[in-house]
């Protein structure tokens, strides 16, 4: 089961109505809610007019490898700095890489009934309580509300946008029932805790650790001294795993001079074992039970976990998709010919095809038109072998175009 799965407190704690004028200083800097290692705000970079930047040398040529979502806005943004010379390289017949939406034969209502996502689903916009989800400080939030994809919050078991939530833990007898019994869990607030002696002491624990180092992290966050306060967290808990946090003693205060010190959940060992069955999206806690604690932390401290949000797609509110490029082409080509999935714009792929079939305002052209007009500019059923680098500074990569028909290739950068 998934307990807590709406936990919202890293998006509480920064109520700010409007978004603090930058100064020169902190220009770039990220706003809390958002990933602790990156701490810079790539969405007030990519809202610049013109892109990110005005290329120079708009004729150096660029490889790409990878058309999911990463390599697709690393191209798009590319193209909007003005760069000709761009080579996209893709293995597969598809685009979007882990982004993978499975359409039925008779699937056009997406709103309430989603198409079934295959990847990724969860979107974490990184926006605080107080603002609308595409006002977030993600990518995610920028470009969904470039390319009008729809979207609501995201189903989580126990979290207000579900009616009810069924927990049946232990067959049932979790708090010693002679009978099994489903403990049936009602969170219309988002305040609400689980049912049951058991869960809300162990609700109890892990939200006010949760809550605790949120509160601080919050508070220094985009400061001066973030990255070395970060590296104190990560110096403390990278060599102790998930189930030794959870019964690691807690601590009542945090101190400046200890500063990556957020002590432990301070539970059981019955506790613990009831804990390792619920998580807060991505399944269990205990599939994380024997890793490296960072990782369920970044998770829950900075926001990934905050307000998820469900892409329905570029569609509008009866599900069925909008007026968009090549929507209604029977097949989309590459440079070479080959076929690739053509667009439909719904689910969480359509910000996939979105990236490479709209049209960005400040260019002539979208990315896929671009790429079109050179015959290795967009190649997929294409694998990269080897990437070489050479005397004179330039990379030759090596590819085996059409992999199917194992025809070899290769092409300098």
């Amino acid at each position: 089961m998934t307990i807590g799965s709406n936990f919202n407190y890293p998006a509480d704690t920064t109520q700010h109505p409007h978004r603090k004028k930058r100064s020169n200083k902190n220009k770039w800097a990220a706003r809390f809610p958002n990933p602790p290692d990156l701490c810079f705000d790539y969405r007030a970079l990519v809202e610049q007019v013109n892109g990110i930047a005005q290329a120079t040398k708009p004729h150096h040529k660029i490889c790409v490898i990878g058309a999911g979502i990463t390599g697709l806005t690393t191209a798009r943004e590319l193209h909007r700095c003005g760069f000709k010379d761009i080579t996209l390289i893709e293995k597969s017949t598809r685009i979007g890489g882990r982004h993978l939406t499975a359409l039925g034969n008779n699937n056009t209502r997406t709103v309430g009934r989603p198409p079934f996502e295959m990847g990724a689903m969860r979107m974490p916009f990184f926006n605080t309580s107080d603002e609308p989800p595409k006002e977030g400080r993600s990518l995610m939030a920028y470009y969904a509300n470039e390319f009008e994809l729809r979207h609501t919050d995201f189903p989580n078991p126990g979290s207000p946008a579900v009616r009810s939530t069924g927990i049946f833990l232990r067959e049932g007898s979790i708090d010693g029932s002679s009978e099994p019994t489903m403990l049936i869990w009602k969170n219309t607030d988002g305040k609400t805790p689980p049912p049951g002696q058991t869960l809300g002491n162990v609700f109890a624990k892990w939200k006010s650790f949760a809550e605790r180092m949120t509160l601080i992290v919050s508070e220094h966050y985009g400061s001066e001294g973030w990255e070395d306060m970060w590296h104190s967290i990560v110096k403390k808990y990278e060599s102790i795993s998930f189930r030794d946090l959870v019964k690691m003693p807690r601590i009542d205060n945090w101190h400046p001079s200890d500063a990556g010190n957020f002590g432990g959940m301070g539970m059981t060992a019955q506790e613990s074992a009831v804990f390792y069955s619920i998580g807060i999206g991505d399944g269990s806690w205990g599939a994380f039970y024997d890793v490296c604690s960072l990782y369920p932390l970044r998770t829950a401290i900075f926001g990934f976990s905050s307000h998820l949000q469900l892409i329905h797609g570029r569609v509008d509110s009866d599900g069925a998709p909008m007026e968009s490029p090549y929507l209604d082409h029977p097949e989309t080509l590459d440079s070479r010919g080959l076929a690739f999935n053509k667009p439909n714009y719904i689910g969480l792929g359509s910000l996939a095809e979105s990236l490479l079939f709209i049209k960005p305002d400040d260019t002539h052209e979208s990315l896929y038109e671009h790429l079109l007009k050179f015959h290795s500019g967009f190649m997929t059923n294409c694998a990269v072998t080897k990437i070489k680098k050479l005397k004179n500074g330039k990379l030759r990569v090596y590819f085996d175009w059409n992999v199917t028909q194992k025809e070899n290739s290769k092409k300098e950068f």
